[in-house]
């Protein structure tokens, strides 16, 4: 218990660790230097002089020299203390807002002429002025994720001692988890050593994306561990592994759908291409209007829909609309605007309320499934340790635990569908039969090596029907097929022949009315016998799976087998 709860403090922090309410903001924060670091990097004086040193108002420094983010000066004093406590002029500094460089309070530099991509750095939320924190957490943090980091490690070293196969445990993605989860401490310690004499700061903030801003993404990996500690969280485990191959097909179907109706809503939502300010002609009026061309220069390409810009200008938005809509979740950030193209929205909507019928039961009958025999096993490790117990006392079980406990797998209803499973054989038999007459009845047959014991035409077997639920033994079975050879009521039929026609032994013909017919008639049975065929056999995968799956399970826990 101690471990899981650290595990559940560690997400804690980590959450804390986002909330600007624990933070410092400021041109003089950390935060901020480590953000316009990050930027200036890779700056140059012509497209980001707010990256370099000036020294007058007007004038950078002479040569030019980059900011330096690891000093900090204090706002009651002109002298500023970096990190090793050296004392620098505030007035001539090379570090960030100070003297006239950019953040300074004496700086007449504008944020959106000083660099190159202004949108990101003059709404940067951690250099914004004026923000007071609760209590300041973000060089504290430091503190929680070393306890955090040493318990982590302590444990993973004491799991890998504990492990009777090392290389299989090793192997195992639990492992993997557990080591993602603390590799952003050592990661960001290592890297504030390295390039900083400040110490690591571990606050997260919105920044520019860099391998070291995401890393600490991976803490969120912490709530796997949870599993470890609750064996109910096995149930999810073992839903999820036996039903993400079945998955694959409502998937697909989902793409099928989605990018067909992200094409029809394209062509009904796209518009038409105009430029700005110069008349725009669709359907013999012009919609063009001064509201749609004033935010664009003129001769911008742009396109209208109605009277107003096209809301869905390509494909990639309408296939976010189609995923949105099939799905049932609807954002409201795009919609349709046109009346055929909310219609169509109306029919799409109402798939998408039948498509989400399907992963859905997939997933929940198997959940359900994996549910009951979570419990079974629960109650048979009560019985067990209650006989153990009862033992060790000296007492005697109870008369039903003299006996060992066995599960039952299959219920009254799976037992049938396995009886009726013998029907099996019949079914495909006659589907072979009836296909192969089809073949004959075709004036180019084609010569099947294999034949049936009968290929006859007669009226007994076309009015024969196979009942789902009818149960056959092997002798019914056979009994059948002996009398579907020896009852015949052969239809009249000519052999082809005449000049140029391919004699085949054993075609049969009629006349083109009564061929159409028997046709029709077979295909028929055909049709009907592979819908009874595919109904069987998904009712017995479903019994399989309850034979198979506790089977696999039992030997999970034991060492010499590997699934």
């Amino acid at each position: 218990r101690f471990f899981l709860v650290n595990v559940i403090l560690s997400l804690l922090v980590f959450y804390a660790e986002t909330t600007p309410e624990l933070q410092t903001y400021g041109p003089q924060s950390y935060l901020c230097h480590g953000a316009m670091q990050t930027y200036c990097a890779s700056a140059t004086l012509e497209s980001d002089p707010g990256c370099f040193v000036w020294a007058s108002a007007n004038t950078t420094s002479s040569p030019p020299a980059r900011l330096q983010f690891d000093c900090f000066i204090s706002s009651a004093s002109p002298a500023a203390t970096t990190a090793s406590s050296s004392i620098v002029n505030a007035t001539s500094s090379p570090c960030f807002a100070a003297g006239w460089n950019f953040g300074s309070a004496s700086s007449q530099m504008d944020c959106t002429s000083s660099f190159a991509s202004p949108d990101k750095i003059c709404n940067l939320r951690q250099c914004q002025r004026g923000h007071t924190p609760l209590v300041d957490m973000t060089t504290h943090w430091l503190y929680f994720e070393a306890y955090f980091g040493v318990i982590f490690t302590i444990e993973f070293a004491l799991r890998l001692y504990a492990a009777k196969h090392r290389r299989r445990f090793l192997r195992s993605p639990s492992t993997w988890v557990d080591m993602a989860a603390i590799l952003p401490f050592y990661a960001e310690g290592i890297v504030a050593a390295v390039t900083t004499d400040v110490s690591p700061i571990y606050a997260i903030v919105p920044t520019f994306p860099t391998f070291l801003s995401i890393l600490p993404m991976m803490k969120s990996l912490r709530l796997l561990k949870l599993g470890r500690h609750f064996k109910s969280s096995s149930v999810l485990s073992r839903t999820a592994r036996l039903t993400y191959r079945r998955l694959v097909i409502p998937l697909f179907f989902l793409f099928m759908a989605s990018v067909l109706t992200g094409t029809v809503f394209y062509e009904i939502e796209r518009g038409i291409v105009c430029h700005a300010h110069e008349p725009c002609f669709w359907r013999h009026w012009n919609v063009m209007t001064n509201a749609i061309a004033a935010p664009f220069p003129p001769g911008k390409r742009i396109q209208v829909q109605q009277d107003q810009l096209t809301l869905l200008t390509d494909m990639w938005r309408t296939m976010w609309l189609s995923v949105a809509t099939l799905t049932t979740v609807g954002y409201g950030d795009l919609n349709p605007r046109a009346p055929l193209g909310r219609l169509f929205d109306i029919l799409t909507m109402v798939f998408g309320w039948c498509y989400t019928a399907m992963p859905l039961s997939v997933v929940g009958g198997q959940f359900h499934a994996c549910y009951e025999d979570f419990l079974k096993k629960v109650a048979a490790d009560s019985d067990d340790e209650d006989d153990s117990a009862a033992k060790s006392s000296g007492t005697t079980a109870t008369s039903s635990r003299d006996a060992p406990s066995q599960r039952e797998l299959l219920s009254v209803e799976d037992n049938e569908m396995l009886k009726k499973c013998s029907m099996l054989l019949l079914l495909v038999d006659e589907m072979m039969q009836h296909m192969y007459k089809i073949n004959l009845l075709s004036p180019t047959a084609a010569s099947l090596n294999v034949m049936p014991h009968h290929v006859g035409i007669h009226k007994a077997e076309v009015r024969a029907k196979v009942t789902p639920l009818e149960r056959f033994s092997a002798e019914s079975i056979v009994s059948k097929r002996r009398q579907s050879i020896t009852t015949t009521n052969i239809i009249n039929v000519v052999p082809s022949a005449g000049p140029g026609r391919d004699q085949r032994k054993g075609s049969l013909v009629a006349t083109t009315e009564a061929r159409m017919k028997r046709f029709k008639e077979l295909r028929h049975l055909v049709q009907e016998g592979s819908t009874h065929l595919t109904m069987v056999v998904l009712q017995l995968t479903r019994v399989l799976e309850k034979v198979v799956v506790p089977f696999e399970g039992a030997f999970q826990d034991d060492d010499r087998y590997d699934f």
